[in-house]
């Protein structure tokens, strides 16, 4: 895999989580 491919996949893990949190929270809250 070259760089940019793992800084994207980086990328849409975090957003990912984030998203996720946010639902969570949302949820929770």
């Amino acid at each position: 895999m070259n760089q940019a491919a793992a800084d994207f996949e980086a990328v849409q893990q975090t957003r990912s989580n984030l998203l996720h949190g946010m639902w969570e929270v949302g949820w929770c809250g």
